[in-house]
């Protein structure tokens, strides 16, 4: 009997994308955006299929630079990121000083510690500044858990099946916590 195995496709979303992209930029230097996106197939161990993935918008543009696209734009709007010049982005001083702080995961509720992306998420959504102030107050008290754990060497083969390995057993909570942060504020990830 022959047996079909489905290979289901996970490319990762902005926010998985986020981290590892800002740990390629370790110092103040001029990085290819081009060069970073090789990288991250690599960290993220994409087949070709995977990373050629085009959107069903626009066949012309891939998934995953979409993704690795978004994840730069939001760390941008944090201030961790800036353009340098076209094709070209380097960290700015916040963004090297966070890669020295070893922080485990990086998303949309981590960034709203920066007063950057608040000005731009609350300009976004139109959020009342009441809710900013509270989830900068929440975003307070869970960053220490953030902070001084391992994060994973993005030039390691062995990095992503790490990962995986350590993930969290807790993810029910984890989708209740998002659930109820989409609830606030909407999502914000992109396909």
């Amino acid at each position: 009997k022959n047996q079909i195995i489905n290979h289901i496709m996970v490319i990762p979303n902005n926010w998985d994308i986020a981290l590892p992209l800002l740990l390629q930029i370790k110092n103040k230097k001029e990085y290819s955006v081009k060069i970073i996106e090789n990288e991250l197939v690599k960290y993220f161990k994409l087949s070709d299929e995977e990373r050629n993935e085009t959107k069903k918008s626009d066949r012309r543009e891939t998934i995953f630079h979409n993704r690795v696209h978004w994840a730069k734009f939001y760390l941008k709007k944090a201030g961790l990121l800036e353009d340098s010049k076209k094709g070209y982005v380097k960290s700015t001083s916040e963004g090297t000083k966070l890669i020295k702080k070893k922080v485990k995961k990086i998303d949309q509720k981590f960034l709203m510690q920066f007063p950057d992306f608040i000005s731009y998420y609350s300009k976004k959504t139109k959020i009342k500044k009441k809710k900013v102030i509270r989830l900068r107050l929440e975003r307070m008290d869970d960053v220490d858990e953030n902070i001084g754990k391992t994060v994973p060497d993005t030039t390691s083969n062995d990095s992503t099946e790490t990962d995986y390995e350590n993930l969290d057993n807790n993810s029910s909570d984890k989708i209740d916590e998002y659930d109820s942060w989409k609830e606030d504020f909407g999502d914000i990830s992109h396909n």
